[in-house]
């Protein structure tokens, strides 16, 4: 493990990991977090984890942006003692707006809520995503109910935990080790922090505006969900056209039956 990007979402964590990947890291963020250590990190949420976990989990990853890892910033520096780590700043009502205007998107995005309940992989992800932000934000982002989905933050506890993390962080985080750093800032300050060529492209700019699910819809594990969704409503279309087959069969048999009876 070479860094771990311990701002909050919504503080450039997207950005960052385009910029990691332009770096030349293999980057891990809450897809891979969900679908490769998934069970590990409800293991951590349950009270059982250990640093040991945190090694085998990722000794082969050079880079870990989005929750949990910034919740947990300090076990992985137990696991791994030189790693880099780079706090993203940002004004807080800036971030709290776009925040709560992600949460809103996804929200009001049908289909992202037919994956919740469609898609076996969905519903597991819907799960780590609840305890996700239980954890990080003490609210329950339950998107798994079409109509009626439980999805609000807590505007105080999240402006708290904005406050908090980032003031624990800066405390305690070995002054050596640490990156107080805004995105617009572009590339002099990380790679030097880095200690990494600057990559001969652009400084990049991902998930503006909320757009969270925009820049997973080519990710595999979304697209995995997304056609078992598909899949799901043709099966549920083609029992339904059955059963409604099946109901105007009956109907039609008693009716040729009672026109016989009428004729003999």
């Amino acid at each position: 493990m070479k860094v771990i990007l311990v701002g909050l979402p919504k503080t450039g964590t997207k950005t960052m990991h385009a910029a990691f990947d332009a770096i030349g890291y293999g980057v891990y963020d809450i897809m891979e977090h969900f679908w490769c250590h998934g069970d590990y990190w409800m293991k951590f949420w349950n009270g059982k984890g250990t640093i040991d976990d945190l090694k085998e989990m990722y000794k082969d990853v050079d880079a870990c942006v989005d929750g949990p890892i910034f919740y947990y910033w300090e076990e992985i520096l137990q696991a791994y003692p030189d790693v880099k780590i780079v706090l993203t700043l940002r004004d807080e009502d800036k971030w709290w707006k776009s925040l709560k205007q992600q949460v809103d998107n996804i929200k009001g995005s049908k289909m992202y809520r037919a994956m919740m309940i469609l898609s076996p992989t969905g519903r597991r992800f819907d799960a780590f995503v609840q305890r996700l932000t239980m954890v990080e934000f003490g609210s329950m982002l339950d998107y798994s109910r079409f109509f009626n989905s439980n999805v609000e933050l807590n505007e105080m506890i999240c402006r708290r935990t904005f406050r908090q993390s980032n003031s624990y962080i800066m405390q305690k985080a070995p002054k050596e080790n640490l990156l107080v750093f805004r995105v617009s800032e572009g590339w002099g300050p990380l790679c030097k922090f880095l200690g990494v060529p600057i990559p001969d492209t652009p400084f990049p700019h991902k998930n503006a505006r909320g757009g969270f699910l925009q820049t997973l819809e080519d990710h595999p594990v979304f697209v995995r969900m997304r056609q078992e969704t598909m899949l799901s409503l043709g099966l549920i279309f083609t029992l339904g056209a059955f059963g409604l087959y099946k109901a105007c069969t009956k109907v039609s048999l008693e009716r040729i039956t009672q026109f016989i009876g009428k004729i003999y």
